[in-house]
């Protein structure tokens, strides 16, 4: 059965994930640092010492809205996102490949990002945006922190195609190749360090590969 769809996973496939870190380890802890009065040294130290606090296998792990209630941090969560956003930029492969992808196929993304950031990355983005057709997160859809089989087979139900019509594209060997091919789609693995022979290097890549 051909390709009609194209999922794409975010963080590493589409954007870096300096943004989302920047988010993690420099926004909340500047709020933290201003709410408790200390420098932003020591709330930086602090805010990573209570994320650490948490298994990172449980949900809450993964929520800005968790975190901000933890730390007392009284502000709207896409407001403090939008901020992180300023250091945003995607793959320079990606503003590219992915136009041309949108030409043939359905291209939506399958992620573990919560869509918080992806949609706010792909409004300052709109020529990689207006190519996708969905944003799918495990987190929001299926409140699991981790890609699995489940997740994609939900995926495909979601877009209405046969999972085998759906090329999954990601950075991590299990939860985006292992656990997508267990669900029984087509899965090409994304090394942008080069050390996989397997793997596609870029997007440039997966544009061979494909057309």
């Amino acid at each position: 059965m051909r390709v009609s769809v194209i999922s794409l996973d975010f963080a590493g496939v589409i954007a870096p994930k300096d943004f989302i870190d920047f988010f993690w380890f420099f926004v909340i802890p500047k709020r933290v640092a201003r709410l408790e009065r200390i420098p932003l040294y020591e709330a930086i130290k602090y805010v990573d010492r209570e994320y650490w606090s948490v298994p990172t296998d449980s949900l809450d792990w993964y929520l800005p809205r968790f975190w901000l209630e933890r730390f007392g941090i009284d502000a709207d969560e896409s407001d403090l996102i939008e901020e992180a956003l300023e250091f945003a930029e995607p793959f320079g492969d990606a503003l590219e490949a992915i136009p041309a992808l949108g030409l043939r196929y359905r291209i939506i993304i399958s992620t573990n990002t919560p869509s918080s950031f992806v949609e706010g990355f792909l409004k300052r983005y709109p020529q990689i945006g207006a190519w996708i057709e969905g944003i799918y997160s495990c987190i929001d859809m299926l409140n699991k922190p981790r890609k699995d089989r489940e997740f994609f087979m939900e995926v495909a139900r979601a877009v209405g195609a046969n999972v085998s019509e759906v090329l999954h594209v990601g950075d991590n060997p299990q939860s985006d190749y292992v656990e997508a091919k267990a669900a029984g789609m087509r899965a090409i693995l994304i090394d942008r360090s080069s050390r996989c022979s397997s793997a596609v290097s870029n997007l440039y890549q997966l544009l061979e590969v494909l057309l």
